[in-house]
């Protein structure tokens, strides 16, 4: 299976508006991702590759759990229009 580059993902939710609030929901679960992808670089203070797959390997998994779980809440969504850009989105 092939996965999309998250941030073209967020991107994506982020056309649907910020007045949709499960749209904004996805945002913030991405963004969450982002912020602790940044708070260290390669190369900076002797952190590693190694060190750098390790530590997102530490939280990662909780964050794309919720990114599921939230996707999956969307597409059971028996309001949700197949032609919707949410539903676009997802």
């Amino acid at each position: 299976m092939r996965i999309a580059c998250l941030q073209h993902v967020k991107r994506d939710f982020i056309d649907c508006g910020k007045e949709d609030k499960d749209a904004q929901e996805v945002v913030d679960i991405l963004n969450r991702f982002y912020r602790e992808d940044k708070k260290h670089k390669v190369g900076v203070n002797g952190w590693t590759v190694e060190d750098h797959l390790a530590y997102r390997q530490s939280y990662a998994p909780d964050i794309l759990q919720d990114l599921l779980e939230k996707l999956e809440e969307i597409s059971s969504r028996k309001d949700l229009l197949p032609k919707s850009t949410l539903a676009q989105a997802v």
